[in-house]
């Protein structure tokens, strides 16, 4: 989650859409939305308005039209959103990777917790 200047809050993708299909641009709160995930083109934002990258020191700077934070686009690698679903899901990587997680926090056997997991 990101706090912007004008205390709206943005991470969650509450779209199915990625990119608007006459303007090739990604969509709002859709799965490649700038807000959330940081702009395509470095130090510009969504409506085209452009800003000196500064230091990641400096507070964040954003667009205060579309909000978009004026960063490297490069953050689109590692910047993570949300999705909320109706019932909570594990992540299977919890479950399967070596030492796993899960196992150890709940002091289960693995096969316990995967019929458990998978419905079996």
């Amino acid at each position: 989650k990101k706090i912007l200047p004008n205390g709206e809050i943005v991470g969650e993708v509450t779209k199915p859409y990625t990119f608007h299909y006459k303007t090739n641009k990604p969509e709002k709160d859709g799965l490649f939305c700038e807000r959330i995930f940081g702009p395509i083109k470095s130090g510009i934002c969504a409506c085209g308005n452009y800003r000196v990258i500064g230091d990641e020191k400096e507070d964040p700077q954003f667009c205060e039209q579309c909000g978009v934070e004026f960063v490297d686009s490069r953050i689109r690698r590692y910047q993570m959103g949300y999705i909320k679903l109706a019932y909570p899901v594990m992540h299977v990587w919890y479950l399967k990777r070596l030492p796993s997680y899960i196992v150890n926090l709940l002091d289960k056997p693995l096969n316990e917790l995967e019929d458990l997991v998978y419905c079996g």
